[in-house]
């Protein structure tokens, strides 16, 4: 069965083009110059051309505050363009993996969000995303779709990589410290992905909606200093770099974030066989690439 890979200039679509080539699975890997997923036409030429069983869909619009300006932008690609693949899997019997948000919850609940939770995005980047998802569901049979939060990676613009940057130009860094989530390694997301195929191909999955999140649970601010703590380590900052906990009041933002981003890794647990969602070594893996 081959799988095609849409957003392979993305941090997870990165980090699937590259562990793919490591799996018995055929795949074709297509970046967003290379497939516009709001171009009907488009999708449907790369799957005529490319026949595929299997559509990860790693590609989406994902600035959080230049959404509110550019809302058109942020449904074409994630309400209509998903739209657009979901209508076309279907019509072909395609599995369709879609990759998801924490954006999608208010971020209200003390606890843990599961997947049944209610809904209830703040902006127009989660409100987008949750439509997304809704088209796959009423679509799609056989799907994936995964919420994800707080990912980060070798590849791409992230929070580490702005953490490191910054800590370059000033050796005073104030960083929230009253939002909470898991920082996820965009290349744990791409592992399960390619299990969750692999089980694909042996018809054993279980279809729905799956949380993943990178563990311990923590705040920006604790992230932050682990960061620059393994940043010393590898001498790439200076010793000398302070990291002060602020409330999310210091920043102005557009869009207000969920407070509470911590998604229950559970369902995907006891459905994949998922034990390892540390998200440690990661940033080590970053931080590495970044010497090089």
């Amino acid at each position: 069965m081959k799988v095609l890979i849409i957003g392979s200039n993305g941090q997870i679509g990165w980090e699937l083009a590259r562990q793919v080539i490591h799996t018995k699975l055929k795949f074709v890997a297509l970046n967003r110059q290379q497939l516009d997923i709001t171009d009907r036409s488009a999708v449907q030429k790369a799957l005529h051309q490319h026949n595929p069983g299997i559509i990860i869909n790693a590609t989406a619009y994902t600035a959080v505050d230049r959404a509110e300006s550019e809302p058109e932008t942020a449904f074409g690609v994630n309400y209509y363009g998903v739209g657009n693949l979901a209508d076309i899997c279907a019509a072909n019997s395609i599995v369709l993996i879609h990759i998801s948000t924490d954006y999608v919850f208010d971020g209200s609940k003390i606890g843990s969000y599961v997947e049944d939770d209610p809904v209830k995005p703040l902006g127009i980047y989660g409100q987008s995303k949750l439509k997304g998802e809704e088209e796959v569901r009423r679509l799609v049979d056989r799907h994936i779709i995964l919420r994800t939060s707080w990912v980060f990676g070798v590849h791409g613009h992230n929070f580490v990589k702005a953490i490191i940057n910054k800590a370059k130009e000033n050796k005073t860094l104030s960083i929230v410290n009253d939002q909470f989530g898991g920082p996820t390694p965009a290349g744990l997301v791409a592992s399960v992905i390619l299990k969750i195929c692999e089980k694909v191909e042996g018809e054993n999955v279980i279809w729905g909606t799956y949380h993943l999140s990178g563990l311990p649970h923590t705040t920006w601010y604790e992230f932050a200093k682990e960061v620059i703590k393994s940043a010393k380590q590898s001498q790439i900052l200076q010793p000398d770099i302070l990291v002060k906990p602020v409330s999310t009041s210091h920043y102005k933002t557009i869009v207000r974030r969920p407070v509470n981003s911590r998604l229950s890794n559970e369902k995907i647990r006891a459905a994949f066989q998922i034990e390892n969602f540390s998200y440690t070594s990661s940033i080590e893996r970053v931080i590495y690439h970044l010497t090089k």
